[in-house]
């Protein structure tokens, strides 16, 4: 049901009845201030932080028990990192999402956040324009007296190189969501990043694709033959080892990167890649 502000909520003995909502939960309780805390503790944060990621997280078990949405929409990005492939990925970031179909997607949208609110935090889809999706929130800290916070969805039009993986989502909350989410490729979501290495590559894509080398398993063979083609593509130099341009972030890396902690020194970034790579 809608209450008089606007959000989606939904009582514990009432069953939202859709043909497109695959899977759905009675509402259950959300996590509590006790497990924020200890959350944002670990991982050096605050409450809203924790907060939001929980929100995050509860919105693309919505999305991705859609049918329809679950059916165009692959999970790219940071995000894929947090939410697919790294459960320790250690910054909050904004889903983002390629969109592989167009259809009712504002429609679709409008009825993945009416199901997501069955989980207990209430969302209120805002905003849907030009690949942006706006959604506002009332989580485990409750309603503001200000601005409610809100959730960014990027839904960028495209196709993808290699086929998505399904896998589980990732949480690291007590009240694990069961959902499957459409992600990127690993290997060509690093093949993505490595091609730019002998141009200008951001310090938060290095430092994305150093985690996900050190962190996930993915087939280094198949994922340096994408990055190659990906070069060629872009009629770029292919980066091997001395022989990129990492060392120019020396500058910026501390800046760029100073909301992650226990961050790796550049150094020791490069060094990584030459060790796990075969260039």
């Amino acid at each position: 049901m809608e209450n008089k502000t606007g959000y989606f909520c939904h009582g514990n003995n009432r069953v939202l009845d859709n043909p497109r909502i695959v899977s759905y939960d009675l509402a259950p309780p959300m996590i509590g201030f006790g497990e924020l805390r200890r959350l944002a503790t670990h991982w050096h944060t605050d409450l809203a932080a924790v907060e939001r990621v929980y929100a995050i997280t509860c919105l693309l078990k919505g999305l991705f028990d859609h049918a329809d949405l679950a059916r165009v929409l692959v999970l790219r990005g940071s995000a894929a990192l947090r939410y697919a492939y790294c459960a320790d990925y250690p910054s909050i970031v904004e889903p983002e999402c390629t969109l592989i179909e167009t259809g009712e997607v504002s429609a679709w949208l409008d009825e993945a956040v009416r199901a997501a609110s069955a989980g207990g935090v209430a969302f209120k889809l805002t905003m849907f324009e030009r690949g942006a999706a706006r959604v506002e929130f009332v989580g485990p800290l409750g309603r503001r007296s200000a601005a409610q916070p809100r959730i960014t969805l990027s839904l960028i039009a495209g196709q993808m190189r290699l086929s998505p993986a399904r896998v589980p989502l990732l949480s690291p909350f007590s009240d694990k969501p069961s959902a499957t989410v459409s992600v990127i490729a690993l290997e060509e979501w690093m093949a993505e990043r490595v091609a730019l290495f002998a141009t200008a590559p951001r310090a938060r894509d290095v430092f994305d694709a150093w985690f996900a080398v050190t962190h996930a398993p993915m087939d280094h063979a198949r994922m340096l033959a994408l990055a190659r083609q990906i070069a060629k593509e872009k009629q770029i130099a292919f980066p091997t080892a001395g022989a990129h341009n990492l060392s120019g972030l020396g500058r910026v890396w501390e800046k760029a990167l100073r909301e992650i902690p226990a961050r790796p020194s550049l150094e020791q970034v490069i060094q990584d890649f030459e060790r796990e790579l075969t260039w």
